[in-house]
């Protein structure tokens, strides 16, 4: 909702102070304007306020001397309350008065006393604080929209692509974001500044796509595929995350080389829209109790380039558009609650509950009572009556992980709401209906259950609607690459790279444990490792040590494998032991030796009860160990 009027004033030298009431039909600014501003710096017609559906639009008319908002160029800018708008030499604040927040045409999530990851948005005065930037004039939109509560996102992000767009020197501005299944830049919004737009829609697409997972600024000049540095640039890509992930690109192109004062502003404003994201998502969530899975437009980006995974993609994407039970099967690892979540996140029952329930780490007397709930005196200790999980669920998805461990009596329960969407409390006597769309995933071989008589053949029927098988990680080789990189970028607030030879490291792996496995050792790898870029020395794997033992034969040669009846212990304490006896003790150049970390070293000499020999001679280097 836009105010029914604003209101321009400041001092123009020489003039004295100048108020200016601007109601509804806007006005024309300059020394022969509506309003008049007696200044030899303003042009006779210099700019023009008008009032649109989004708020006050400023636009510049052609000036001598350029239209300004809080120190930048504009050729057009949606205003916000407090602006310095600057015509020529003459510098006047904006004001106007904001709508009545609590109107019924103001509806979405408040951001009044929002905050996240270093921003805080509040209404009154409307500002953004973001510590360590300064970005006043390329974010007013966002300062705004506290006070006028942006009824959707979208709503928001159009306004910023046309502010940017809107900049001196810009012929285009485009926010992608992207697709949680495919991962594709998908443009959200794009805005023109005048006609000769550079880059076909299929080259912008790509630009938004190689921005968003680079991690940090894409600049491109002519037909350079993003290989140019920053000065010189005709089109920048600024990647936007949430939550440590990919989440998409401000791209923005110049009919000529940008500026660098231009560059600067255009990526102050995709900081801001990226904290605005955050923002948006927290205020979601808290808006359903935390128990949804709403990611502002931009779900958590899956991973992975290779055949196998992309059919899984495709079969997620279809089953999202319909109601049918979903069953998800693949080994420990696969990424099976991530699939799941991804099916909500595209169904129509986005926005609703979404309830995942691990089946084995229920009890399995409590099964029955945490998903269908109590009547108060049904078993010792139930002192109140109690919802069940299927009850939260209503109107939203329910996740039921690890569905091959229920028993033969829940089996029979879930039988019946899935056929009749309706079930008793334990201990209770009325019939509860509810619409719940069911996701399960397995890592057991249901058939096989079914003909062993532990799992009922009726309800294998009954949940195998959709099937949608997750490889291993070690039939997916082509993507730990592409993951490495991803998990390092985004664990732990501080990004980090991989290096091609740690990489070499972990595709030459099997990774029985599959994504998580790989997740945990990058993870384990950024706490132990001060390095920006990992290397081989920084995972601890005991197959390498086993693998490689020091040798003096030539590096071509395959290391003998003992055939002794030795456990991998005994092999990786033995190897360790005589690595540490031919060092002389000094655990930091055995660690070397091994390609391990010293931290890791301290701790396979302690797992392994590990002797270490004595040095010897005093001052030959093993206190440095």
């Amino acid at each position: 909702m836009t105010s029914e009027f604003c209101i321009l004033s400041g001092d123009c030298p020489g003039a004295g102070t100048i108020v200016r009431r601007i109601g509804g039909d806007g006005a024309s600014v300059g020394r022969h304007g509506s309003v008049t501003i007696p200044h030899e710096s303003v042009s006779r017609c210099h700019a023009v306020i008008e009032r649109r559906e989004e708020g006050w639009l400023l636009s510049d008319c052609g000036s001598r001397n350029g239209t300004f908002v809080n120190g930048i160029s504009v050729a057009r800018h949606f205003l916000s309350d407090g602006d310095e708008v600057g015509f020529g030499k003459v510098v006047l604040t904006f004001r106007e008065e904001a709508g009545d927040p609590d109107s019924p045409d103001c509806e979405g999530p408040d951001f009044s006393e929002a905050d996240g990851d270093g921003a805080t948005l509040a209404a009154n005065p409307a500002t953004l604080a973001v510590a360590g930037a300064d970005m006043r004039g390329a974010l007013g939109t966002l300062r705004a929209c506290a006070a006028r509560r942006w009824r959707t996102l979208e709503d928001a992000l159009k306004t910023v692509a046309e502010n940017i767009a809107g900049m001196r020197g810009v012929a285009f501005a485009e926010i992608a974001l992207l697709h949680p299944l495919s991962g594709e830049a998908v443009p959200a919004f794009a805005a023109a500044g005048n006609k000769n737009v550079p880059y076909a829609p299929a080259a912008r697409r790509e630009m938004a796509r190689r921005a968003a997972s680079a991690g940090s600024p894409v600049f491109w000049r002519g037909a350079e595929a993003g290989a140019v540095p920053r000065a010189g640039c005709d089109c920048a890509g600024f990647p936007l995350k949430l939550r440590g992930a990919p989440a998409g690109s401000v791209l923005a192109g110049s009919a000529a080389a940008f500026d660098t004062a231009a560059l600067d502003n255009i990526e102050s404003a995709a900081e801001g829209l990226e904290i605005f994201l955050g923002i948006f998502a927290n205020a979601a969530e808290s808006a359903t109790g935390g128990r949804t899975c709403a990611h502002a437009g931009a779900a958590p980006v899956m991973v992975g380039r290779s055949e196998s995974f992309q059919f899984a993609a495709r079969m997620a994407a279809r089953a999202a558009k319909s109601d049918a039970t979903v069953l998800l099967f693949g080994e420990s690892g696969t990424g099976k609650e991530l699939f799941a979540r991804l099916v909500y996140d595209e169904s129509s029952r986005r926005g609703k509950c979404f309830v995942a329930v691990h089946s084995s780490a229920i009890e399995p007397t409590l099964m029955g009572s945490a998903l269908f709930g109590h009547e108060k005196g049904a078993f010792t200790g139930a002192v109140e009556r109690k919802k069940g999980l299927f009850e939260e669920a209503d109107g939203g998805t329910i996740f039921l992980d690890e569905i091959g461990e229920l028993s033969q009596e829940m089996q029979v329960k879930l039988l019946r709401v899935l056929q009749e969407g309706e079930f008793m409390r334990v201990g209770g006597t009325e019939t509860i209906h509810v619409d719940v769309r069911v996701i399960c995933a397995t890592n057991r071989n249901l058939a096989e259950a079914v003909r062993e008589g532990r799992f009922r053949e009726d309800l294998y029927y009954r949940l195998n609607v959709i099937q949608i098988p997750l490889p291993p990680l070690r039939e997916r080789r082509d993507d730990i690459p592409d993951l490495a990189r991803h998990f390092a970028e985004s664990i732990g607030g501080r990004k980090r790279g991989v290096s091609d030879a740690a990489v070499r490291v972990l595709a030459a792996r099997r990774w029985p444990g599959n994504i998580r496995e790989l997740r945990n050792a990058i993870e384990r790898a950024l706490v132990l490792s001060d390095n920006d870029i990992l290397e081989p020395g920084d995972f601890d794997f005991a197959e390498k040590a086993a693998a490689a033992p020091e040798t003096s034969a030539p590096a071509t040669q395959t290391a003998s494998v003992p055939d002794s009846g030795e456990t991998l212990r005994e092999v990786e304490r033995r190897h360790i032991a005589a690595v540490m006896e031919r060092c002389g003790g000094n655990k930091r150049t055995a660690a070397e030796k091994l390609g391990i970390s010293r931290s890791t070293l301290y701790e396979k000499l302690k797992e392994l009860d590990v002797g270490i020999p004595d040095a010897g001679v005093p001052g030959n280097g093993t206190s440095g160990g």
